[in-house]
């Protein structure tokens, strides 16, 4: 058992730990931003679409 326990003592172990945590963390953060800025411009490329679509097509040559 003590044999266990001090590979999880060990600091090379605790290093790789903290990049995995680091990096999940960073990971969880990129995929909150990109659903945040999803939701925006969804909402602005409504808006553009609805102002373009009210606009009369003529053409004055």
């Amino acid at each position: 058992m003590n044999e266990r326990l001090k590979r999880f003592r060990d600091a090379e172990d605790g290093t790789t730990v903290d990049w995995v945590l680091l990096t999940a963390g960073l990971m969880s953060l990129s995929l909150a931003v990109t659903g945040a800025m999803i939701s925006g411009t969804k909402g602005i490329t409504e808006e553009v679409s609805d102002e373009v679509a009210a606009r009369p097509l003529t053409y004055n040559w």
